[in-house]
């Protein structure tokens, strides 16, 4: 929702009723398995 819909942390946590900390985190973890996911296929693996 963030990068694909172009909303806002505020509009995700209004949205989902969900607090702002949640999407902070999740938003956090999901560019982490990203960055090793494409760190992975960069290396050849």
């Amino acid at each position: 929702m963030f990068h694909f819909n172009g909303l806002s942390v505020k509009e995700i946590c209004s949205t989902l009723s969900i607090p702002e900390g949640t999407v902070k985190s999740n938003l956090h973890y999901a560019r982490g398995m990203l960055r090793r996911k494409l760190e992975g296929v960069a290396a050849g693996k």
